[in-house]
Parts: C-alpha cells; sequence; structure tokens
C-alpha cells in the first residue's frame, strides 16, 4: 500500500550494525503486513486515499521501560509496545476531520529483542519482523486480551511471517526447553545487563559460594557464565574494569568473611568492626580481578574471551596477589573441589592454578551459549 507512510527514528545507534538496511526491512514488513489485512478484512482506513502515517522509534530498554511505566503501569522494560491513534469504532468521524491519518506509534527496545532473539534461537532479523508485525497489527486494533483475540491474532502474525519466509514463532519446542525456564533465563539475563555493576557485586558474591565450607559448586557455573554473558559486548576499559573490580569486591568480600571471625569472640567490644572487615577485604583484594575482564576485550569471539579471562586470572588473581603482591594465597578457585578427593587427586597434574584454569574454562562455556547468537549479530 503505498500511502502507508513510515516515519522510522532509529534512537539506538546499536540498531543499524545489527541488521543490514533496516530500513528496508521495515518497509517490507509493512507491506506485507498491510496488503494481507487489507485482503482478509474490511477496515475502511485501509482504503482510504490519505496519506497513512506510521511512526516506528527503534529504541533501547531505557527508553521502553519508561514508556512503559509512564503509559501502561508497568515497571520494566518489554520488547515491543504500541500507541494505537485510531478508534476503528467511530473511523468515519476520523477521516472526515484530517487531511492525514496518524495510526500510530510503534517503539521496540533492542536488549530485550536482543536477549529473546538468543533465548529463542532464531536470527535477529526474523524476531525483528515478527515484533514489527505484531505492532502493526496493534495499531490496526488487534489484541490479544482474550483468547480468542489472541488466536485470531497469532494467525495474522502466522500468516504474514510466512510470507515473509519466517517461520511459525509461536512453535514451541517443549523437549528442548519449557517457556517458563526460557522466561526466566529472559528475565534475569535483562536483570545482568541493566544494572552491570550491581550484578556483577552479587555475581562475585555467588562465586564464593562455591568455595569451603559452602561447597555451593553449582555456583561456579552460573557465575562465570553469567559474568561472561555480562561483558560480551563491553568495548570500554572503563566499563570493563568497574565491572572486574565490583566482581572481585564481593568474590573477596564473602570469601573472607573468615578473616574477621576473631572480631566476634567480644561482640560488644569489637563485633562492631567485623562489616568494615569484609569491606575493606572486598576493596582491596578486587583490584586484582579488574585485569581479568579488560582481557576480554583482546577478541570479539567468546570462546577466546572465556581463555583469556581464565588464563588472566589465574595468572594474576591467583598467583600474582598470592606469590608477588600480598603472599596471601587462599581461595583459589580450585578450592571449589575440595569436596571431591578424586578431584584433588588431579592437582598432582596440573597444580593448583593450573585445576582452577581448567576450572573457569569449563564453568563458563555457557556463556557461549548465551552469547553466541548477539556476537553473530
Amino acid at each position: 500500500m503505498s500511502n502507508i507512510v513510515l516515519h522510522i527514528d532509529i534512537e539506538e545507534s546499536r540498531w543499524s550494525k545489527a541488521i543490514a538496511d533496516i530500513t528496508g526491512l521495515v518497509e517490507k514488513t509493512k507491506t506485507a503486513t498491510f496488503d494481507y489485512v487489507m485482503q482478509h478484512t474490511n477496515f475502511a482506513l485501509l482504503h482510504s486515499e490519505k496519506p497513512i502515517n506510521v511512526n516506528i522509534c527503534l529504541s533501547n530498554d531505557s527508553r521502553v521501560h519508561q514508556l512503559n511505566r509512564d503509559f501502561r503501569g508497568m515497571d520494566k522494560a518489554t520488547n515491543v509496545l504500541s500507541f494505537a491513534n485510531i478508534d476503528f469504532a467511530d473511523f468515519s468521524g476520523e477521516n472526515d476531520l484530517f487531511p492525514e491519518i496518524e495510526l500510530g506509534d510503534i517503539i521496540i527496545a533492542y536488549e530485550t529483542m536482543l536477549r529473546e532473539s538468543e533465548i529463542e534461537n532464531i536470527t535477529l532479523s526474523a524476531h525483528f519482523c515478527h515484533l514489527l508485525v505484531h505492532g502493526f497489527l496493534h495499531i490496526l486494533g488487534f489484541d490479544h486480551i482474550t483468547d480468542d483475540a489472541a488466536e485470531y491474532m497469532e494467525g495474522f502474525e502466522i500468516a504474514i511471517l510466512h510470507n515473509l519466509s519466517i517461520p511459525n514463532p509461536y512453535e514451541r519446542d517443549d523437549e528442548y526447553m519449557s517457556s517458563e525456564i526460557k522466561q526466566i533465563i529472559i528475565n534475569s539475563l535483562g536483570l545482568c545487563t541493566q544494572h552491570k555493576k550491581l550484578s556483577a557485586l552479587f555475581l562475585g558474591m555467588l562465586l564464593a559460594l562455591a568455595l569451603p565450607p559452602y561447597y555451593h559448586f553449582w555456583a561456579v557455573f552460573v557465575s562465570l557464565s553469567y559474568a561472561l554473558f555480562l561483558i560480551a559486548k563491553i568495548d570500554s576499559f572503563k566499563t570493563l574494569a568497574a565491572i572486574g573490580y565490583w566482581y572481585g569486591f564481593g568474590f573477596f568480600a564473602l570469601g573472607f568473611y573468615w578473616i574477621g571471625n576473631a572480631l566476634l569472640v567480644d561482640m560488644a567490644a569489637t563485633g562492631w568492626l567485623y562489616p568494615f572487615v569484609l569491606v575493606l577485604n572486598g576493596a582491596f583484594f578486587g583490584l586484582f580481578t579488574i585485569l581479568p575482564f579488560i582481557a576480554t576485550k583482546l577478541s570479539p569471539r567468546v570462546p577466546l574471551k572465556i581463555l583469556l579471562f581464565a588464563s588472566v586470572w589465574c595468572l594474576v588473581t591467583e598467583w600474582m596477589r598470592s606469590v608477588i603482591f600480598t603472599g596471601f594465597p587462599w581461595n583459589p578457585l580450585s578450592s571449589a573441589l575440595a569436596f571431591s578427593p578424586e578431584m584433588l587427586q588431579t592437582l598432582s597434574i596440573w597444580g593448583t592454578y593450573g585445576l582452577s584454569l581448567v576450572l573457569i574454562i569449563v564453568a563458563a562455556l555457557p556463556a557461549c551459549w548465551l552469547c553466541n547468537r548477539r556476537l553473530k549479530h
């Protein structure tokens, strides 16, 4: 339909880098959507000869979060927001009053869309087209408030995407991963990327739970994988250094909790000093985790990032901290395996720091799955 005029505002610069000829893809999706709707509905609007304006804003999570809170009362980001300007129950009045028709606005959040495409294992452009079709249908009066309305709208989406050679987005491979688990992962990844320093602090504290006497071994995999995901697309040395510092702050503050135990013998006299010991430990030893995070900038590929991170961690955070700078060798990551006599026997093969190297590489491998789609786009 030639009278549908798109006004595209690329508010977030990463859009143009992520999807080639994004304006052409938007135009192609618009044509497929409005042609199909015109063929299968009797909307009077679509037969108007007046220009029909649609505003599309390609933005980010922060902007969409603000709009979603201000206009929808939901204090979180979402993938796409649509604001329809037409009351389809009384379109004839709209048609008479104005020389042009303002159909509505569509805003899409880059980070949320990216995370969802990674979790669903679909291409970024395919998911973008789906969200765009979804937005177009909303400003045309479609909704998914009831089950019947949702089924009707999904039928249009599936057919339009099929015409664009995009598979049905509502087919789910339940044997691969349930939708509930996918949503948990999407939400947790969103928390990490939106609050990087705070996430780094808690991920570092989580890593400390893998050490004696806790031995929550799963924490090594969760902490390191999420940490590598967190920094996968960061190019700023300053940001990497800050994330590395707060990660180390959390790790050493909790990991060296026992240093202040002597202060707890007389709680009334010295117990109040205990929190200061935790903070000072984290503040000082956190300096030794900055370089592993900065080192990941040397390669754009996640497997190499993991190798660089693991190597520099073992060299600086563990060996140099222990032997050269402090003479304080406690809490190498290999001690997380102390619960297993069989694993400790392997120390005779590669030593304390070698075992830490192997553990970090293995534990961080899930980051490849989390980041693979993102780096390809």
